[in-house]
């Protein structure tokens, strides 16, 4: 079957009986909870410390330790700011990570969450964050809020625990 030619123009217009829409790939969102403790027994992360605590309970079991190389976590939050979902967005090298902002993207636009933690670790044991730190800070921020969840807080570890910086304790968000 050969292409329309539209009049007066060189342009070929597809013929719309044409079915050429299997070419293209399909994409379906999904989540599906499966949480291991009920909603109403979650700890209320309402302030840094029981924040860096839970992140140190939950990331050192994953990472094995905080020594050997940077990982970057998101941590959802609900509206009662209880933890709901912790994703890993990058895991790197020594003294850096490659945060995968599409992935972030996805992770806004399917998840339940209204507030979000973003935590990463300082293997050196310097818990001040770096410019790549504040500027990738501001950057998620600002995919956060065109899915309507804000950053509540972006705590950085360091190997030994209790030692973090908080950017909401710095007023630095």
């Amino acid at each position: 079957k050969q292409p329309l030619k539209a009049p007066h123009t060189m342009h070929t217009i597809l013929d719309p009986t044409e079915d050429f829409l299997p070419q293209v790939g399909e994409v379906t969102l999904t989540y599906r909870s499966k949480p291991t403790i009920p909603i109403g027994d979650r700890v209320k992360l309402n302030s840094s410390y029981l924040t860096a605590t839970f992140l140190y309970d939950e990331l050192l079991p994953r990472m094995g330790d905080l020594e050997t190389h940077e990982e970057f976590y998101v941590l959802l939050l609900n509206s009662q700011l209880q933890p709901s979902i912790l994703v890993n967005a990058g895991i790197g090298a020594l003294t850096a990570t490659v945060v995968d902002i599409k992935k972030l993207c996805r992770l806004f636009a399917i998840l339940p969450a209204n507030q979000v933690v973003l935590c990463h670790n300082h293997p050196s044991g310097v818990v001040s964050p770096s410019r790549q730190d504040n500027a990738l800070t501001e950057k998620i921020k600002e995919l956060a809020q065109l899915h309507d969840n804000v950053v509540v807080d972006h705590i950085i570890l360091a190997p030994e625990r209790g030692r973090y910086y908080s950017y909401a304790d710095e007023n630095a968000l």
